[in-house]
């Protein structure tokens, strides 16, 4: 029982109340996980985070391509969908799931009617969203890219969660719940703004053919960004031009898109991204450094109490091996001295 507290404390801080029949009770921030034989698994509980707005339309309404783009995926492109009362908002999200696949981010309805969106990968999910604005208004769901995190938090099998466990647990709740996320969010940020800003720049331009409004990124988040297939298939497609002539020389909005790295300062937002990171995780590893040394030095005390000293007990032992000595030589003495009066005794009684 010991050895298994001891391997517990590693990785939890907990607290231990032995009764009067000496069964103990093991509590972990305040909540027991061992009560006398019985013991209470605990489980991974993941809380995701979610998006959720009010959609408002006049009804009936058709929905067609343009109106709902999530992730890239348009929702209604070449099928539109006629809603024709509230009753139908289930619809609605019936055609968002039938695009999880491609968009990792799910639909739902809660008790006020409201559309629900979370995402359905483990941990960190991107969702942009871009609503066209012909028939569906989505209050409370804005055009923009959202990082969407599932929270990790420990749960007993009563229901009953478990927020500040200490010890490794608590590390890694930490870094799981608090520092990857906020570094995926920044780093989404720079790819948002990169992604739409060239975009920009680049649909507005001209290719050698006369041809504009093509992306020169696709995706919508880092884990999905990529430079467009038809510009990494044939090059020269590339839009460099302000006209459609393509005059020679005319490289401008090459030139244009070449200028948003120092007007977004998108290298500096990068470069403070990782060094905040660095910080963070050096913070990190002298902490871990410093309870490291108070851990040890409490294991030190705890051995010299708990522990054997072996030179403690080789003294002992040498005490106890010259006091069987002793005793046995008052043995000995004794044994000699009663030899010798029955002996002495015998002679006398001839």
């Amino acid at each position: 029982r010991d050895r298994a507290l001891d391997e517990l404390s590693q990785y939890a801080k907990f607290t231990v109340r032995q009764n009067a029949l000496n069964k103990i009770e093991v509590q972990i921030d305040g909540k027991a996980v061992v009560d006398d034989e019985r013991s209470h698994p605990i489980q991974l509980f993941s809380d995701p985070d979610i998006l959720r707005g009010s959609t408002t339309t006049v009804f009936p309404v058709t929905l067609q391509g343009g109106d709902i783009i999530i992730n890239g995926v348009d929702i209604f492109a070449g099928t539109p969908l006629t809603l024709n009362s509230t009753a139908d908002k289930g619809l609605l999200v019936e055609r968002i799931n039938q695009q999880t696949t491609s968009t990792n981010i799910r639909a739902s309805l809660d008790p006020a009617n409201q559309l629900v969106l979370q995402g359905t990968a483990p941990g960190t999910s991107y969702l942009s969203l871009q609503q066209g604005g012909r028939g569906l208004n989505t209050t409370g769901l804005e055009n923009n890219t959202y990082t969407l995190t599932s929270r990790s938090v420990l749960q007993l099998r009563t229901g009953t969660f478990i927020e500040n466990p200490g010890g490794q647990l608590a590390g890694l709740s930490q870094v799981r719940n608090g520092e990857i996320p906020k570094t995926l969010d920044k780093l989404q940020q720079i790819t948002h703004t990169l992604i739409n800003r060239v975009n920009a720049v680049h649909e507005q331009a001209y290719n050698l053919q006369g041809i504009s409004g093509q992306p020169f990124f696709t995706g919508s988040h880092p884990g999905t960004m990529a430079v467009a297939q038809t510009l990494v298939a044939s090059p020269e497609v590339v839009a460099m031009a302000a006209t459609s002539a393509f005059p020679p020389g005319d490289g401008s909005q090459g030139l244009a898109i070449y200028g948003l790295r120092s007007q977004l300062g998108l290298s500096t937002q990068y470069q403070n991204m990782v060094t905040d990171l660095g910080v963070r995780i050096e913070n990190l590893q002298d902490g871990a450094s410093r309870q490291s040394k108070v851990v040890g030095q409490i294991e030190n005390q705890r051995q010299s109490v708990a522990g054997v000293n072996l030179d403690e007990e080789l003294a002992n032992m040498l005490q106890f091996q010259r006091s069987f000595n002793a005793a046995a030589r008052v043995l000995t003495t004794f044994d000699e001295m009663l030899n010798q009066i029955v002996n002495g005794l015998g002679l006398v009684g001839r």
